[in-house]
């Protein structure tokens, strides 16, 4: 039996604009947190989401404030890394 925990998930707002102001580039930051460029670009672009720990660990290698570089966006489920994007979400019904 699978127990599906709830995670709250981040998402960039200022990201990119924080490395540009800084003359850091994707990259660098790749290169630290352990993730490829491709990836950090994907966060950039609100593409992926991160959890707290990991964009904690991006606003320490940025000496930033966490909420300087994240908002607070949807919750993702551990045992759903499969799920393609908009599926699992509930139909809305139209008045007729």
């Amino acid at each position: 039996m699978s127990r599906a925990t709830s995670y709250r998930r981040y998402v960039a707002t200022h990201l990119g604009d924080v490395l540009e102001s800084q003359g850091r580039k994707q990259r660098w930051l790749a290169e630290r947190i352990g993730v490829s460029g491709g990836y950090v670009s994907l966060i950039i672009a609100g593409e992926r989401t991160v959890d707290r720990e990991m964009g904690e660990r991006i606003a320490a290698l940025l000496d930033v404030p966490f909420f300087l570089l994240f908002s607070l966006g949807q919750q993702s489920h551990s045992f759903s890394t499969g799920e393609r994007r908009g599926q699992g979400s509930v139909a809305q019904s139209s008045p007729g």
